[in-house]
């Protein structure tokens, strides 16, 4: 028994899938776009961080976020300088570089000379 098309990118009979790092389109296997974390073989389909599965595909989470679920602006946790609130990650105001919340800093930005340190980032 023979796979058939592509078989260089197909694991062998009787199951015939795509290897790891392919997905099936038709009777192809292609390459994974860059923002899966893997697809094709076993595993199914994981996408890689600011993107969350949508059926057999992964699409873009909302601004900051780096891990969402079901919906863009689901999120659970957010990149550097953003912080969450609620499910959506808020962009730390200056002079806050890195944030827990609006008004408590982790790290100071513009003008840190004349600044006290977190959690603040207040003028001296």
């Amino acid at each position: 028994m023979e796979c058939g098309f592509g078989p260089e990118n197909r694991l062998k009979p009787p199951t015939c899938g795509c290897k790891l790092g392919f997905k099936d389109i038709t009777t192809e296997c292609e390459a994974c776009p860059p923002e899966f974390g893997n697809c094709g073989g076993a595993v199914g389909i994981t996408c890689e961080d600011t993107y969350y599965e949508t059926g057999d595909t992964c699409s873009s989470c909302a601004e900051g976020c780096i891990r969402c679920a079901d919906t863009p602006g689901n999120c659970s946790s957010c990149l550097d300088g953003y912080y969450l609130e609620g499910n959506t990650c808020t962009k730390c105001t200056p002079p806050c570089g890195n944030c827990l919340t609006d008004t408590y800093c982790f790290s100071c930005v513009l003008d840190v000379e004349n600044r006290v340190s977190a959690p603040t980032c207040a003028c001296k």
